[in-house]
């Protein structure tokens, strides 16, 4: 009898859990940061209003085995000016799923589209966990991917695999800000450490991006 009421109260209990974790959807609208993203993390979003035009959520959250790929743009833009615009990229691989484990085979700022990084960290740790942070400035004409793909935008990476993997993809249109090399890596600078709270439950904020819009 003990034991029956123990075992309906830990589904009671996961299942509280599970609801109170934050699930996107294509109909709601995002700001400021977003709170326990499928259990996993809290992520923060540039100034703004923001809304998901991509979203791709297979397995089971409950049971860990899952991965969700979303990804955001302004929520006053249509699809069409969306080329011309910020946009953020929220990857999370809940802790069971096999797509996890192919995520943590590689490391994503080692890849050919950052190449000519400003900023580039590989946090390779002895249990096997591992954190990246790159940036590459496609705004700034001495960068040769940039003149390949004929992008313009400053994208800046992040990449924490432990138990779990959440993957960050900032990419800002770099005729809109400030985009010297200084300028780009103090954002991503920022960028980074506030992610970084974001996933440790402290306090954090990409409100100081509006400061280097030109």
């Amino acid at each position: 009898m003990i034991r029956t009421i123990l075992f309906s109260a830990y589904i009671f209990i996961t299942s509280i859990v599970v609801v109170s974790a934050q699930q996107f959807s294509l109909d709601d609208t995002y700001e400021s940061t977003i709170k326990d993203a499928y259990g996993i993390t809290d992520v923060p979003l540039p100034p703004g209003k923001w809304k998901i035009f991509d979203l791709e959520v297979v397995g089971t959250v409950d049971t860990g085995d899952f991965f969700v790929y979303a990804s955001f743009m302004p929520a006053n833009i249509s699809d069409q000016e969306r080329r011309y615009n910020d946009t953020v990229n929220i990857n999370l691989f809940g802790s069971s799923s096999e797509e996890t484990d192919y995520r943590k085979s590689y490391f994503i700022c080692d890849q050919n589209w950052f190449a000519g990084s400003d900023i580039m960290k590989i946090d390779k740790r002895p249990d096997g966990t591992f954190e990246e942070k790159c940036g590459v400035n496609l705004a700034d004409p001495s960068v040769n991917v940039g003149q390949v793909f004929g992008n313009t935008a400053m994208n800046y990476q992040y990449t924490l695999c432990e138990e779990s993997c959440v993957e960050l993809f900032y990419s800002f249109e770099g005729d809109n800000y400030k985009h010297d090399r200084e300028n780009f890596i103090e954002i991503g600078n920022k960028i980074f450490s506030n992610v970084e709270n974001a996933i440790a439950g402290q306090s954090n904020s990409l409100s100081f991006i509006s400061d280097y819009k030109n």
